[in-house]
Formats: structure tokens, C-alpha cells, sequence
């Protein structure tokens, strides 16, 4: 979702944007490991193709090897799942006191948190008891800016500019 806007006149002028943003979903095992689901078909024989089969009867998971997890097996029981929410958006301010003086003053920010969930159900290949790890993130950062210019025509064919500003950003991390 944005939202933007501006309104003014020639000598001010106000503009500003947000954005909200949800996004999340469950993804399965990647890279290079034991429970990795590429990895997994890769090493997968062309006849151990019964996705419904990925468990024995002891819920116990059927594999072809015991080094690697069923590629089944690590999408069912074995899933990253993650939710991010995150707002962003800016002010900006415009200011024309002379027609050879302009003032710009921005602010801006961008906040998010993230909730990670990695499980590794008991008999895995990777952790065989089993682990899950739970991991929150929280972001924010703060930016604004200032800029005057200023023109002065010092003849018909010398013209100067010059530009002042100051900036801050800050960021924090949990």
C-alpha cells in the first residue's frame, strides 16, 4: 500500500509518500546440507517417487539414504517460514523566500520487523533430534537533510551557485 501527495505554491511546497509492506510465506531447506531439498533430489533415485510415502508407518521418515533427508520429507517436516512488516515513507518541504534562494528540508524513515522460523523435525539427516530456531528482527532508521542554494548572477556571463547542507542519519538494529 502507498500513499502520496503534495500541494503548495510557488514560494512553498509539501510532498510526502508512505508505504506499508506484508510480505512472508513457508519456504523449505536450502543450500548445501543434509536436509537441503535440492540436495536431496539430486541423490534421489528416479523410482523412490511416492511424495505421499515420505513417512514409514512408525512416522519414522523413508529414506532411500542415510545421509541425506527425503526431499518429501524436508518440505513437509522440515520448514523456514518467515513474516516481514515494513512501513517506509518521507516529508519534503520546499521553501522560495527570493527567487535566487531556495530551502529544502527532507525527512525519511524506514522501520521493519521480521519473525523467522526454522524447524528441524526429530529424525532429520542435519540435527537428527531435532531443533527449531526462532528469531525476531527489528529495524529503524531515521534520515533527513537540508540544502539552500544560492544564485547570483556576477555578470552577464559569470553566474555562481552555491549550495549549503547538512544531513543525519541514524539506524538501529535488534
Amino acid at each position: 500500500i502507498r500513499l502520496t501527495g503534495s500541494t503548495g505554491s510557488d514560494k512553498f511546497k509539501l510532498a510526502a509518500s508512505a508505504a506499508y509492506t506484508h510480505s512472508g510465506g513457508t519456504r523449505f531447506q536450502q543450500g548445501s546440507n543434509e536436509s537441503s531439498v535440492l540436495v536431496g533430489l539430486l541423490r534421489t533415485p528416479p523410482s523412490f517417487d511416492d511424495a505421499k510415502a515420505y513417512l514409514n508407518p512408525d512416522g519414522t521418515q523413508r529414506s532411500y539414504s542415510s545421509a541425506y533427508d527425503n526431499p518429501y520429507f524436508s518440505i513437509k517436516e522440515n520448514p523456514f517460514t518467515d513474516e516481514v512488516n515494513r512501513l517506509n515513507g518521507w516529508v519534503a518541504a520546499t521553501y522560495n523566500p527570493k527567487p535566487w534562494i531556495t530551502a529544502l528540508y527532507r525527512v525519511g524513515t524506514d522501520v521493519y520487523s521480521e519473525q523467522r522460523k526454522q524447524q528441524f523435525s526429530i529424525g532429520n539427516r542435519r540435527l537428527p533430534a531435532g531443533q527449531v530456531y526462532d528469531d525476531e528482527h527489528h529495524y529503524r532508521e531515521l534520515s533527513s537533510d537540508l540544502l539552500v542554494t544560492l544564485r547570483h548572477a556576477l555578470s552577464k556571463t559569470l553566474k555562481g551557485r552555491l549550495l549549503l547542507g547538512a544531513a543525519y542519519n541514524q539506524r538501529h538494529y535488534e
